[in-house]
């Protein structure tokens, strides 16, 4: 099984969106409270990880090296 993030910036789209998934039937449409607490810690993890990786992109954040990574452990 494979999962796909999505992120609707047109909260008013979000139930059309929710509605056209669920036609599909070979996917599940998972809503937060559906998540167990350990899914929404990585959910949020995931979120985190992507803002940091956007904010570099954008020239605001510096992120450590693979190397620098290593280098901790």
């Amino acid at each position: 099984m494979e999962q796909l993030v999505l992120h609707i910036k047109n909260k008013s789209k979000l139930a059309f969106i929710k509605e056209l998934l669920k036609a599909f039937d070979y996917v599940e449409v998972l809503e937060p409270a559906d998540l167990s607490a350990k899914e929404k810690k990585w959910l949020e993890d995931l979120e985190e990880a992507v803002r940091q990786v956007n904010q570099h992109k954008d020239g605001k954040a510096n992120l450590k090296s693979a190397k620098a990574l290593l280098d901790e452990l």
